[in-house]
């Protein structure tokens, strides 16, 4: 297979970021680093100097700026302190021990053992408290061997807190490990494969689900380390606002991003929160392909790829291989009989026009229940890798352990469904995903609730449907009066489609299936509405509207898009 490469997909809405890529590392993101090397020019060389020996490899001066509120922060630099360190913000003056409660700090919470989560406050994930409390047991003993404790993270790196101050100040702390040589040789070793990793500690080593890392590579891309790992989610906690600086919306588009980017020397200690989808290891050129013992299984072939539509179809916890095959069969159904993929036109009179494929590796977890969206570059790179090239990626969800979660979601050559609806297996509703996916077909239902330009769809139109009628509304239609008197509330209530529409009109029941066009192509008419009060559809009932619905098929300007895009392909 030699055809196109598949681009990165995005499932949910995205709107605009509101960080930036940058050439330079991660910058631009939250991280309370500053990292600068101690030259002579240092304001405090010289104490410095009687501190650390500066003779051998590079020092430099890691500064932690601590905000008012909650911050992540590396355990090493709460571990003590000396005449130098000493002296930063947090610290307390008047009091030279060195331990958490000569800080300024009022609670110091560490990760739960295996709670592979994002902790929205300090109460629910963490344990710890107030930082007097640190002195008394339970949590003294923490102190004391605080290396030890198991963390989500518990082998890969050092222990990270979530702490509360009630003002701004600074950590200091003081490293050689970015020293130009000793980087030099750790990049080297990265490259071939000789960091050590022990059963005590392996520092490319990472568990299941999210947890905090900070940076210890600097000089590659995420993607260059990712190793043997599937990282789903990276994000940022923006101590300064307070928030998580990536938001639900924008993850899939930030993750594609952010694994390209080069860390530098700069982002030493930046914490990152990443999210795994299991236990994995990373490295360079990791020896070990989780996907090395899968191959992309023909179900249908019509010869080569480059002239046929590709479908690749990918499962999602699924447990039984059986069931995996089987179900495949089924949505593609090929003799007509289960209401899949190929029992409806035009698929059904171009079938030889299409190559289905199948990845078998059944322990996927791509959909995220916390956040209701697909992990889509997850998916792309698994379908990338197995099967290289394709047009359409298919993804069925084994929903037996998640009987409330039912339905799917299409766009952009990637679509997924849950395999049962209904107590049924979902064929029809993976029909409808597909018009989503394969060429951008748009709901057809009707919506009294909002005024969204969904244009762009090929099976949606405007007022009068240029597309596919005269573009003039019928007056003679049953329903013309109550449509104008809707149109004129809805035009005053919005100010003309300026401002955000609040339901304020009536929208009466004669206008569901209100036919209002004029001179129309056959077989079709000007429907009102289409998932908004200023769209419209050209038939009464179709797939795109509610394929449990009979009859069940697309429409006609539904199928001439579809058709137009199986010929495009196949050419």
């Amino acid at each position: 297979m030699k055809k196109r490469r598949i681009a990165p997909i995005v499932l949910l809405a995205l709107v605009c970021l509101t960080v930036f890529v940058s050439a330079s590392g991660l910058d631009n993101f939250p991280g309370p680093t500053e990292v600068q090397k101690v030259t002579s020019a240092h304001p405090n060389y010289e104490e410095i100097s009687q501190q650390y020996s500066l003779s051998g490899p590079e020092l430099y001066e890691v500064t932690y700026h601590i905000k008012a509120g909650w911050n992540f922060v590396p355990y090493s630099i709460l571990n003590g302190r000396d005449e130098v360190t000493g002296k930063a913000s947090c610290w307390k003056q008047d009091d030279q021990r060195g331990n958490l409660q000569a800080t300024i700090l009022e609670y110091v919470y560490m990760h739960e053992p295996d709670m592979s989560i994002l902790p929205e406050n300090h109460d629910s994930y963490y344990i710890g408290g107030e930082t007097a409390e640190w002195d008394s047991p339970p949590l003294s003993d923490y102190q004391s061997s605080i290396w030890g404790i198991s963390e989500p993270n518990k082998q890969m790196t050092l222990p990270i807190n979530w702490v509360y101050s009630p003002e701004d100040c600074d950590f200091l702390f003081y490293s050689r490990w970015i020293d130009e040589q000793n980087l030099e040789e750790t990049s080297q070793a990265l490259k071939e494969g000789n960091i050590p990793c022990t059963s005590e500690y392996c520092p490319l080593k990472l568990e299941k689900g999210w947890q905090v890392v900070p940076q210890l590579f600097p000089g590659f891309t995420l993607n260059e380390i990712k190793g043997d790992c599937i990282i789903e989610r990276v994000n940022f906690w923006d101590s300064t606002a307070q928030v998580y600086a990536i938001g639900d919306e924008d993850a899939a588009s930030f993750l594609e991003n952010i694994m390209n980017i080069k860390i530098e020397i700069e982002d030493y200690f930046k914490p990152v929160l990443m999210k795994v989808g299991d236990a994995c290891t990373m490295g360079f050129e990791a020896g070990i392909d989780p996907l090395q013992n899968f191959t992309c299984e023909n179900v249908l072939n019509n010869g080569p790829s480059d002239s046929k539509v590709d479908i690749v179809f990918i499962s999602d916890r699924y447990t039984d291989i059986n069931s995996w095959t089987q179900d495949v069969d089924s949505m593609l159904d090929f003799e007509g009989i289960q209401e899949g993929l190929f029992s409806v036109e035009p698929m059904k009179s171009n079938k030889e026009k299409f190559n289905v494929w199948r990845i078998d590796k059944l322990d996927n977890e791509f959909y995220d229940f916390e956040f209701h969206g697909y992990n889509g570059p997850a998916i792309v790179e698994m379908a990338e890798e197995i099967c290289e090239d394709i047009d359409l990626t298919m993804v069925i969800l084994d929903n037996a352990n998640y009987p409330n979660f039912e339905g799917g979601i299409g766009g952009n050559s990637l679509a997924m469904v849950a395999r049962y609806r209904m107590g049924e297996l979902s064929t029809r509703a993976m029909v409808h995903e597909f018009g989503h996916a394969f060429v951008n077909l748009g709901d057809e239902y009707e919506n009294d609730l909002q005024a969204a330009d969904y244009t762009e769809r090929p099976n949606i139109d405007s007022e009068g449907c240029p597309k596919w009628c005269s573009g003039e509304l019928n007056e003679e239609a049953d329903c013309y009066d109550e449509y104008l008197e809707f149109r004129t509330c809805l035009y005053n209530a919005t100010n003309n489609l300026t401002e955000e529409y609040s339901e304020e009109c009536n929208y009466n029941n004669i206008l569901t299936n209100c036919n209002l066009g004029k001179d129309c192509q056959e077989g079709t008419g000007c429907y009102f509405n289409a998932k908004s009060v200023i769209a419209f559809r050209s038939s009464e009932r179709s797939i795109m509207k509610y394929p449990s619905e009979d009859p069940f098929e697309f429409n006609t300007i539904s199928k001439e898009a579809i058709l137009n895009k199986i010929n495009s392909l196949s050419e």
